[in-house]
Order: structure tokens, then C-alpha cells, then sequence
């Protein structure tokens, strides 16, 4: 009986192999593209906004930027504020001190004459929050407590920045110096530090409970053998307020940009901001534009605060360094291909150096060997 059952069960999985086949759905591809609008009216800070064009999914290129566009902060019964391009797509504000019981839009104006206006919105103010990091056996979870505000929305978008010092493969003791002349290094290209902004979205909402109270809601984790955590890290951790129609568009954004690729997955939405096109109302615009203030957190995580953990050093890959002779040295650092390591002596007399590849030595292909000025 048993074998008979396996039989079964091995004639169905044969069968269900047997029809797996690749699947690439048809996209139809649009001739124009649709402005997307990111960012929000800071009613106590700096506003910045910027603007794009979406793109088929077979176009391999970076989103096209939507340069050269006047951008306008439409106060209800109030006067304006006019944004500036800084950066191509990139429009700012002065600072702002807007008054967070009035209700607020955003205008814009195409290069090409077409006008985009968002929904009048009520403005919010966000409240503060304390940041925390737990070490767990498996690494470390950074965290968000916010502050009891029972007058402020109960929805909430959280935005980071990590930095982090890190090393390269291996340390540099000499460079090559035109014209041909191998010298010992000056400049260190060991440590750098690097900065990444993930686009992750991460919302919550006090709705359900008796209190407007967030405890322990988690931002990132960062497991225990991550490069991040080898020297020391820092997170800087951005809060908003959002009205509830705003925190629904993130959650779709989220659910179809993030939560598909299984089979119980949430199935796509459909995508709908507050920004509408004032010449073709049918035109779909991408983007919510909110009205809210910023609040902003930072801490830092020092290696000698966590366990001896065994840390990943992003170099892994990395072959051990080559041997060249002093005669064939200068030639093959000149074109820059290898950089040199350190001397290889016979007794006292140096003979030869060791080499590695440039994304293995100088760190300055992955960081920047600035020091941010907030480091500690």
C-alpha cells in the first residue's frame, strides 16, 4: 500500500513538473509618459519636490527627470510660495513657517504649458519619537517609540538614511607616482564611510488602539554578519503624519511594489494620489502630495557596544594580492588596472610589491573618505 502511495504521489509530481513552463506576460508599452510627483508640502521646514516620467518596463535607462516645471504652495485663503529648481527635476522652498490649521495645495506647471493641481489637504503636525536599537541573537532591530499626541493623525511614514564606516579588501602602503616612480602612500584609501537610502516604505497606524501610541515599531534589521556594523553605524530616522487618505495610497504603493511575487501575495491595485492634470483630467498623475512636519531622529552603533559577531567585510570575493618584481612594477601600475599593496623584501632589499585589483584596495570606489560632519 505504501509503495502504491508513493507511486501516486510520484507520478503527480512528474506531471506537475511536466507543465511548468516560462511565462513572460505581453506589457503593452505606452507612447507617453506620466508625471510622477514626489515629496510633500513641509508646513515647518523646507519643502522639496521632485518630479519625473514613468517609463515602459522594458526601457533600461533612468527615469527621465521634468526639468524646468514652476511649482507653487496654494495656501486656502493665504498667500503662495513659489518652489525653485535646484537640481534638474528637483524644485525647493524657503524655509516655511505655515500655519498648520489651514489647508494646503500644490501646483505645477509643465515646461510644455500642461497644469497639475493637487487636492486641497489639511495640514498636520507630526509628533516626536524616540529611536532605540535592540540586539537580538540574530542582529540588530532599530526602533521607533512615538510620543502620546491624541490631537495628531493616527498614520504614520517613516523615511532613513544609513551610514556606515567600512575598509576595503586590503590596506595600500604605496602608489604609483608619475612618471615612474612607486612611493609610499600619503593618502589613506583604507577607511571610507558610505551612505545608502533605501526606498522601502514604512508605515503604521495607531487606529485600533485606545492610545495614539506606537511601541517598538521596527524600521530595519540588520542581521549580525552585516558589513554595516563591522566599525560603527548610524541611522537617521525621518517621521510624518499623514491623513488617512494618504496613508492608504502608501499602503497600495507598498502592497504592489513590495508584497508581489508569490502566489498569495496581494494582487495589484489600483493606484489613485490627489494630484489631477487641469488641461486632460483623464491623464493618470502618480504621487500624493500631503501637507505635514518633519521630525527627525538619530543614533549611532558602536561595535564595542554588541556581541563579537562575525562581520562580513564586502570584500569577500576578493583575491589574494599577486607579486610583480620591481622591474615590471611601474608598467603595470601605470595604467591604473592594479594598485600596489605592500614590498616584498628579500632580507632588507625590497625586490618586488604585491598587487590587487582598484575595487579591491581604495575604498573610495564604494564611500567617500569625507567625514560626514554629524559623525561621532
Amino acid at each position: 500500500m505504501i509503495r502504491k502511495v508513493y507511486l501516486f504521489l510520484f507520478i503527480i509530481l512528474s506531471f506537475l513538473n511536466s507543465c511548468v513552463e516560462p511565462f513572460s506576460p505581453e506589457v503593452k508599452s505606452h507612447t507617453s509618459s506620466f508625471l510622477v510627483v514626489d515629496g510633500f508640502i513641509n508646513i515647518s521646514g523646507v519643502t522639496t519636490i521632485k518630479l519625473s516620467r514613468t517609463q515602459n518596463l522594458g526601457e533600461n535607462m533612468k527615469p527621465s527627470v521634468e526639468n524646468r516645471a514652476q511649482l507653487q504652495i496654494k495656501e486656502e485663503s493665504g498667500s503662495n510660495h513659489n518652489l525653485t529648481e535646484i537640481a534638474p527635476g528637483t524644485y525647493q522652498s524657503a524655509l516655511l513657517n505655515l500655519n498648520p490649521g489651514k489647508r494646503y495645495q500644490l501646483h505645477i506647471r509643465t515646461d510644455n504649458g500642461s497644469e497639475y493641481l493637487s487636492l486641497l489637504t489639511s495640514a498636520s503636525t507630526t509628533p516626536d519619537f524616540e529611536l532605540s536599537s535592540r540586539i537580538q541573537n540574530d542582529g540588530l532591530q532599530i526602533l521607533v517609540n512615538t510620543n502620546d499626541n491624541p490631537n495628531s493623525s493616527r498614520y504614520y511614514r517613516w523615511q532613513y538614511e544609513e551610514t556606515y564606516e567600512f575598509s576595503s579588501g586590503y590596506y595600500s602602503g604605496y602608489e604609483y607616482k608619475a612618471p615612474g616612480k612607486i612611493e609610499a602612500r600619503q593618502n589613506d584609501i583604507y577607511y571610507c564611510w558610505r551612505t545608502e537610502v533605501p526606498t522601502f516604505i514604512k508605515i503604521g497606524n495607531t487606529s485600533g488602539l485606545n492610545q495614539n501610541i506606537l511601541s517598538n515599531q521596527s524600521i530595519v534589521f540588520l542581521p549580525k554578519n552585516t558589513e554595516k556594523l563591522r566599525y560603527k553605524y548610524s541611522i537617521l530616522v525621518k517621521q510624518y503624519s499623514l491623513s488617512k487618505e494618504e496613508y492608504q495610497y502608501w499602503e497600495i504603493l507598498s502592497k504592489n511594489t513590495e508584497q508581489i511575487g508569490t502566489l498569495f501575495d496581494p494582487l495589484p491595485s489600483q493606484l489613485t494620489g490627489n494630484i489631477q492634470c487641469l488641461n486632460n483630467p483623464a491623464e493618470p498623475v502618480l504621487g500624493f502630495v500631503g501637507a505635514t512636519s518633519e521630525k527627525q531622529k538619530r543614533i549611532f552603533v558602536d561595535k564595542k557596544d554588541l556581541p563579537v559577531w562575525p562581520y562580513k567585510t564586502g570584500y569577500e570575493s576578493c583575491a589574494i594580492p599577486d607579486t610583480v618584481g620591481l622591474g615590471d612594477a611601474v608598467p603595470l601600475f601605470a595604467n591604473g588596472g592594479s594598485l600596489p599593496v605592500g614590498g616584498v623584501y628579500r632580507g632588507p632589499a625590497l625586490v618586488g610589491y604585491t598587487y590587487s585589483t582598484p575595487d579591491c584596495v581604495d575604498c573610495r570606489l564604494r564611500g567617500t573618505k569625507v567625514r560626514p560632519s554629524f559623525w561621532q
